[in-house]
């Protein structure tokens, strides 16, 4: 096959079987598509496209008919259905995040409460208050209120394109204006999303190492102890693949009359720390365990690439007339599979014995 696709879930209705073990299929066909067929290429809006509809057709003639009959669901027959683990007389699989709903549920609730609150703080209240119990304001002053909400009400209408950042007021001394936030600790305080991030990271399966690279208490997780979890569940994830690659496998060996059946395997799955995997890759090429194809590939080279670029590099240097390597001291020459000898100090001269001595 050049191309695949993977059907809706939510499309698919699954039956427990009326007589033994196994469950039936069915594909709920979504209405546009309906429409589609039943019109022969026309799309609810307008739009026509023959040449869809025709493809559809032939591909898949008894689909087409079904339709037109007037079927909203249809059997799947053979289907190769990939599925998590299922609870007795339950026609549906347990969700991946159903663990982890509940969780969710409360981080979502603790976001709205955010948003909430965020909201309460950008429309905060201004309370405007003239006079006090030594000198409350009477009958005879409320002009003086109505003053300062004349002045507040011209500011908010003013088209004036050079106002001033500071907004002056006039009053008497019992003047007092006081700003009314909600309580923002919590939505300054984050320790609220701790627990909560904890329990999807847990419920999930996945370590907080492996999500974030760090540990909640500092040296108290492991790396390759961590990918334990994660590593069989895709593991798992490959066993339930591979009756869909062996029966495309087979396909394709039966169209193109191929003798016999390859056997299919995925490359094991290497979760190790970087330094332990590196340290490994030298023991296995330095004991000749390992390709040098194999060994520029771990480390994302191309080998043909590279000895490419070598016989280039070396027919300039023999063109230069250079040496292949920068020299070292006591390196051996090219050509020369030793290193030169150091020189050997001269041995000092023994001092002479006076004349007539015995």
């Amino acid at each position: 096959p050049t191309d695949m696709w993977i059907r809706d879930p939510a499309s698919i209705i699954v039956q427990n079987p009326m007589i033994g073990g196994k469950k039936s299929y069915f594909v709920e066909i979504p209405k546009d598509l309906r429409f589609f067929i039943k019109n022969k290429g026309k799309y609810p809006n307008g739009d026509v496209d023959k040449k869809l509809y025709l493809e559809i057709k032939k591909a898949m003639p008894d689909f087409v008919r079904k339709i037109q009959a007037g079927d909203e669901r249809i059997l799947l027959e053979n289907p190769l259905v990939i599925q998590s683990r299922t609870i007795t007389a339950e026609s549906y699989p347990i969700p991946f995040m159903f663990p982890a709903l509940e969780s969710l549920k409360h981080k979502r609730n603790l976001r709205r409460m955010d948003y909430s609150i965020a909201s309460r703080v950008i429309t905060a209240i201004m309370l405007v208050r003239l006079g006090n119990d030594e000198y409350p304001l009477t009958e005879d002053n409320e002009d003086q209120l109505e003053a300062i909400k004349q002045k507040m009400k011209w500011r908010e209408t003013s088209t004036s394109k050079d106002m001033e950042r500071i907004f002056q007021l006039f009053g008497n001394h019992t003047l007092e204006i006081d700003w009314v936030f909600p309580d923002t600790d919590s939505l300054l305080d984050d320790n609220k999303y701790k627990n909560v991030n904890q329990d999807i990271s847990i419920a999930l399966g996945f370590p907080k190492i492996l999500v974030t690279g760090e540990t909640e208490r500092t040296q108290t997780s492991d790396a390759e102890i961590a990918t334990i979890s994660p590593l069989n569940t895709m593991e798992r994830l490959r066993e339930s693949i591979f009756p869909i690659v062996n029966k495309i496998i087979d396909t394709i060996v039966v169209e193109n009359k191929l003798g016999g059946s390859p056997d299919v395997q995925f490359k094991p799955i290497n979760l190790l720390a970087t330094s332990a995997f590196v340290d490994g890759l030298v023991e296995l090429y330095n004991s000749g365990n390992l390709s040098r194809e194999s060994y520029d590939a771990a480390f994302g080279f191309d080998l043909h690439e590279e000895l490419e670029k070598r016989a280039v590099e070396k027919e300039m240097i023999d063109a230069l007339g250079i040496d292949e390597f920068a020299p070292v001291p006591f390196s051996a020459k090219p050509g020369e599979t030793t290193a030169p000898a150091k020189p050997k100090a001269k041995p000092k001269a023994k001092p002479k014995k006076p004349s007539g001595g015995k």
